[in-house]
């Protein structure tokens, strides 16, 4: 989490945060508090706006899995450690929800998530890991509250991540949904976010969120931010639509109905 005076980035997880964080101290100075953490209820309260960024689901699958194959994330480490630490999983607030989840992640299927992340330029491994990561007797294996949240049955990883960044505070939880209209709805609710950042055209809606903002950019700071160098690129070898076939990208669609219905994707 980017904090300054009137402005607040909240990190969600593959969407550029790093580069996005960077040209924000340069620009408007700030502190840099935890990485995709969440923010606390009273910083809610404060006058200060919320810049939030996205990327196309399929795009940011894609991205996640080969990360994982890199032996990075917390969703590769979840998944494959069988070792995986109790601590930080809101024994305070629900005692029974992480006991349940303890009791999933010790009992998970470590060699099939080894066996999907052994080759980040195996499409086949990574349609086996998309169906995987959305099948419910997976739901637990990584963590974060997504298999206990009842949300699950509704919407996909990236959706639960940005509805529990965007929506909700520090020690609250996604809420079960009941149908994909409820989805929408806290989401429109409750949404945090004033400006958003697509990874897609990233300098233009950053530097748009900016001016909305009220932010002064003199114009040699503008061609800085245009030619920045990106961070953290990724090191697969093909373009991320190619890993998919039309079973795996109606999957992802259906899963992460709310990204692409909000942004166009």
């Amino acid at each position: 989490m980017f904090v300054s005076d009137n402005i607040i980035f909240l990190e969600l997880h593959k969407t550029a945060c790093t580069h996005i964080r960077e040209i924000l101290m340069d620009v408007v100075g700030g502190s840099f508090i935890g990485k995709h953490n969440k923010v606390p209820r009273a910083m809610i309260e404060e006058n200060v706006s919320f810049i939030g960024s996205v990327r196309n689901p399929l795009d940011w699958y894609v991205s996640l899995w080969s990360y994982g194959c890199d032996g990075k994330g917390s969703v590769y480490t979840n998944s494959t450690n069988g070792n995986r630490s109790v601590m930080g999983l809101g024994w305070k607030q629900d005692a029974k929800v992480a006991f349940k989840e303890v009791w999933h992640l010790r009992n998970k299927n470590q060699n099939a998530w080894e066996r999907v992340y052994s080759d980040r330029n195996n499409k086949k491994n990574f349609r086996e890991w998309i169906r995987m990561i959305n099948a419910p007797e997976f739901y637990y294996d990584f963590g974060e509250g997504y298999g206990v949240s009842g949300a699950a049955e509704h919407i996909g990883l990236l959706t639960f991540r940005y509805l529990d960044l965007f929506c909700t505070a520090k020690n609250e939880r996604v809420p079960p949904f009941l149908n994909l209209a409820e989805v929408a709805d806290f989401e429109q609710k409750k949404c945090l976010i004033r400006n958003f950042v697509r990874n897609e055209s990233l300098e233009k809606d950053l530097l748009q969120a900016l001016d909305d903002l009220n932010v002064v950019i003199k114009e040699e700071q503008r061609e800085k931010i245009i030619q920045r160098p990106k961070s953290n690129t990724s090191k697969r070898s093909a373009n991320y639509i190619d890993y998919y076939d039309k079973d795996t990208i109606d999957l992802v669609r259906d899963r992460e109905s709310l990204i692409f219905d909000k942004f166009g994707y």
